[in-house]
């Protein structure tokens, strides 16, 4: 026996190191009664942009036509653009929630090492709120979001963006 019971050859011959299995606790997540709008794609971006444009953001669909007019105010501030969503239920009702993705960034920025940020998308009483902005690391990738036995569970990976490389495989239970 060489001590790698139960390992497989090919894993233990990755660069990529063993998956990180963790538990994410998130906060403000409680039952509604909401009744409106289910959430959708473009939804939910709708909810991003004005969470957002409340704080003093740019976002995507608002960014001034001609930059050389700005005040000096307004050179540091920052723009959001709507990425992906990955809906799911975080609060047992019938209602969608999601894990929202959007990019965070100087406005007309470009370059490949802007990373999404996070944050849930959640039903309320009052309709869908933002909540648990940056409940993972930007560096962590989502690849798929599903339900397993009344868990969320998020796959994806860590990545280093300036190597261009991931590091490690991740397994994501949110509470």
């Amino acid at each position: 026996m060489d001590g790698t019971i139960g390992l497989d050859k090919e894993i233990e011959d990755s660069p990529i190191a063993h998956s990180l299995d963790t538990t994410i606790f998130l906060t403000d997540i409680v039952k509604s009664n909401y009744t409106g709008q289910n959430l959708t794609s473009d939804y939910a971006k709708k909810i991003l942009y004005a969470y957002f444009k409340s704080k003093g953001y740019y976002t995507s669909d608002s960014l001034p036509d001609d930059f050389s007019n700005l005040i000096e105010s307004e050179y540091d501030k920052l723009n959001i653009t709507y990425d992906t969503i990955f809906t799911t239920d975080l609060n047992g009702n019938p209602n969608l929630d999601a894990i929202i993705t959007y990019w965070v960034a100087p406005p007309l920025a470009n370059g490949h090492c802007w990373q999404p940020h996070k944050a849930i998308i959640l039903d309320t009483d009052k309709g869908y709120k933002i909540t648990n902005e940056e409940f993972m690391p930007d560096n962590f990738a989502i690849d798929s979001v599903i339900t397993k036995k009344q868990s969320v569970i998020v796959y994806g990976y860590y990545y280093d963006c300036v190597n261009q490389e991931i590091l490690r495989n991740i397994r994501v239970k949110l509470k």
